[in-house]
């Protein structure tokens, strides 16, 4: 049974009946009145509790979405970095940031 659903009726019948005479039925009552307090106290916690909850479910989602954002920010540097060293790759292989040699010199003079 739910927490939120208890009440005072929700008690055993023998609770409720008028305690028997002498210490050990002032001491029943003493405990059933403590139990009732601290079940009213309890009902009137859960609704602050439950918009706690709540508010720390959305911090929580918030976090989540930030933590998935970084993520791909990530992600998006690692690929650029990659694509970066392929198209250095590419454009050696190509033949780019060879030296050439030089030409031979041509002597015209006889």
């Amino acid at each position: 049974m739910p927490f939120a659903s208890l009440s005072p009726s929700a008690l055993p019948p023998l609770a409720l009946a008028d305690p028997a005479p002498g210490p050990l039925g002032i001491a029943k009552r003493i405990v059933f009145l403590q139990a009732e307090t601290t079940l009213a106290t309890s009902q009137a916690l859960i609704p602050q509790l439950q918009g706690s909850l709540a508010a720390t479910l959305s911090n929580l989602a918030v976090l989540d979405a930030e933590r998935t954002v970084f993520d791909r920010e990530d992600t998006d540097a690692a690929s650029a970095g990659q694509l970066a060293i392929n198209h250095l790759s590419l454009y050696r292989s190509l033949g780019g940031g060879t030296k050439m040699p030089k030409p031979p010199v041509l002597n015209d003079k006889p």
